[in-house]
């Protein structure tokens, strides 16, 4: 038996195909994938990646709002109930002004508890306010 026919099957990627071809190991798939610069990775049949091409990254913070609207059946208490039972459509603020003094709202409280991915319903496809800033190397 020669070293081809103990080897396995590698597929390598490029960017508008792929090819399989057997090699030794892993470490021949690599060398071959280093030595072809168009290869964008390597897998081997059971979808392992063997390797990929390095790409030099940049550490960047990126902050944007993006509406989300959620929908849920649920089971509250009636005093909750009491609580929500009016809105219609109102914008509910997290801290409200009671007394004098800035208090968590209630309300606000109450609903928030299902502002769970799980509850998502629909968002909107543009994102807004977006800031992108590079963090230092």
């Amino acid at each position: 038996m020669n070293e081809e026919q103990n080897g396995s099957i590698y597929i390598f990627f490029r960017e508008d195909m792929f090819y399989p071809l057997s090699l030794v190991n892993d470490e021949d798939a690599i060398v071959n994938a280093e030595c072809n610069p168009g290869t964008l990775k390597v897998e081997d049949t059971n979808g392992r990646v063997v390797w990929k091409k390095c790409v030099e990254k940049v550490s960047v913070e990126i902050q944007f709002d993006r509406v989300v609207t959620y929908n849920v059946r649920a089971e509250i208490s009636k005093e909750d109930f009491e609580k929500i039972k009016d809105i219609d459509g109102d914008d509910i603020d997290m801290y409200i002004k009671e007394g004098g003094k800035i208090v968590e709202s209630d309300v606000y409280e109450i609903i928030n508890e299902f502002a769970t991915e799980d509850n998502e319903y629909n968002w909107s496809t543009e994102l807004t306010n977006v800031f992108v800033t590079k963090l230092k190397d």
